[in-house]
């Protein structure tokens, strides 16, 4: 005696399903149980949709890319702002499609960044911590002389400026920083 076709058809369905719940249970049963909550990562702001995330602010402080605010409560806080800034500049150096530097200079802004650190045997567990590559670094590097030239051709310095001058460009620009950050799009979600 024969199953009739719908007999066969529910015995196969209801092999299939006990198949799936059988797996289900195997791969449930063996997943570990979570650990307290780690934040690895977090976005501070998106800035005309470039994201700046906390790995950013680690990897500025502790490459000595920026300058440290004094206090501790404002590092994170003035390194994320220091950041906005760079990155609407870059914005705007790109508008204007500069050349790169040249990689000598490139270079020789690398050999004074591993010089500082003491070689690199020193730099490189720094990179590592902080998940950049010696590409990355090279990369920021060569983005700081696009923007340094670019300053210095939009707000050129007289060649034997005083010190007032040199603090008149600087008011310049930091006036024209603070132009782009109000008409640009920035969300800031932490500090």
């Amino acid at each position: 005696m024969s199953a009739s076709p719908t007999c066969e058809t529910t015995v196969k369905r209801l092999l299939l399903f006990l198949a799936i719940w059988a797996i289900t249970t195997v791969l449930l049963g063996y997943r570990q149980p979570l650990r307290s909550q780690e934040l690895i990562d977090s976005v501070l702001a998106v800035v005309e949709g470039h994201v700046i995330m906390s790995s950013d602010v680690r990897a500025f402080l502790a490459l000595g890319l920026v300058e440290s605010p004094q206090t501790s409560d404002s590092i994170r806080s003035g390194v994320l702002t220091m950041l906005i800034r760079r990155r609407l500049v870059l914005d705007e150096v790109d508008r204007y499609a500069l050349d790169d530097p040249p990689a000598v200079e490139v270079a020789e802004r690398m050999k004074s960044l591993i010089e500082r650190f003491g070689g690199q045997s020193s730099l490189n567990p720094v990179l590592a911590a902080v998940g950049y590559t010696e590409g990355d670094l090279e990369q920021v590097l060569r983005d700081d002389l696009r923007v340094s030239t670019y300053l210095s051709g939009r707000f050129p310095l007289v060649t034997a400026s005083t010190t007032e001058e040199a603090m008149v460009r600087q008011g310049l620009i930091d006036a024209w920083i603070a132009s782009l950050v109000n008409r640009a799009d920035v969300i800031r979600l932490g500090s």
